[in-house]
């Protein structure tokens, strides 16, 4: 609502403002003494002839140049590490989508930025027992990774020790609820598959309900309980879920229907229905390329807000 002028003032102090607040203590000084410097002049007479120099102007600057290579410098050093995480993060997600008799599985991640807080994972937890998980850890960033990858490692510490889901929900969120930090919280689809069976076991804490493409249409599963980390004491359930040969079953993040076009509008997922609805039929690599095309079609060249996370599951002679 305000005027170009007053906007760009606005913006302007805005900027300065957040600037000043994350510079130490000794930048601010050096910031200051650079901008005072800016406008000093000297006078010197030689001769009956006066001049005026720049001199400390020269020093003002080289003073403000010092200060950016620093924050450049502590950047490039932030940027660094952000990549070593980054690395570290694709090091311990599945090198490529699971084998499993009887089942066609895909699975897909996407962190928006250098890391991500989104989980997709494989356990093969014996012979006749596997497991997918695709988890969503509250925030971004390198806070959210750093969860991310201790959601991770719990899992696959307790799984194979468990074979309620239900025991196995309510573990991970004591654990959850303990060594997290106020507001931090994580949603989570378990599955749990055995090979040759048409038999699902899905635990699913406060993520969105997974889809099944079932004869061409498509129908959305019950919700599950709450998130891991936001009550001490929370009951979940465990879910039987049968598909038939031929039916498939959709787990994916709130960065898929949350995906925005430069004109702000959403996905939504009316538009991921319809995406799924022509799929019928299709294997679970189609199925997943199909939904991430059809969302990188529609964001264009707009900036990636979210993690993108999917899994398809289908059942196969």
């Amino acid at each position: 609502s305000m005027g170009r002028i007053k906007r760009w003032f606005f913006i302007s102090y805005w900027l300065l403002k957040a600037l000043i607040l994350r510079l130490s203590s000794t930048r601010r000084l050096l910031l200051l003494i650079g901008i005072i410097l800016l406008f000093f002049k000297a006078r010197v007479q030689v001769n009956d002839t006066t001049f005026t120099t720049s001199f400390w102007q020269i020093i003002g600057v080289f003073t403000l140049l010092f200060v950016l290579m620093l924050e450049l410098k502590d950047k490039l050093l932030a940027k660094s590490e952000l990549q070593a995480g980054r690395t570290v993060q694709q090091a311990l997600l599945p090198k490529e989508s699971p084998v499993i008799p009887g089942w066609d599985v895909y699975l897909y991640t996407r962190p928006a930025n250098d890391v991500g807080g989104d989980l997709v994972d494989f356990l093969s937890l014996n012979k006749n027992r596997y497991a997918v998980v695709l988890a969503d850890v509250s925030g971004k960033g390198l806070g959210a990774a750093l969860f991310t990858a201790k959601l991770q490692a719990i899992i696959r510490a307790l799984a194979p020790d468990f074979t309620s889901l239900t025991q196995l929900g309510k573990k991970l969120n004591d654990i959850f609820y303990r060594d997290s930090l106020p507001n931090r919280f994580a949603s989570l689809v378990y599955i749990e598959i055995s090979p040759h069976s048409h038999q699902l076991k899905l635990l699913n804490a406060g993520h969105l309900p997974p889809l099944r493409i079932k004869n061409g249409s498509v129908e959305e599963l019950p919700k599950g309980g709450a998130a891991l980390g936001i009550r001490k004491e929370e009951k979940y359930d465990e879910e039987q879920i049968g598909l038939a040969e031929g039916e498939a079953l959709i787990i994916y993040s709130d960065g898929v229907t949350e995906t925005r076009n430069k004109a702000g509008a959403f996905y939504n997922d009316d538009r991921l229905w319809e995406t799924l609805k022509s799929c019928a039929g299709q294997s679970s690599q189609i199925i997943g390329r199909t939904i991430i095309q059809s969302v990188e079609k529609f964001r264009g060249e707009a900036k990636l807000f979210d993690d993108l996370s999917l899994i398809v599951i289908k059942r196969i002679s």
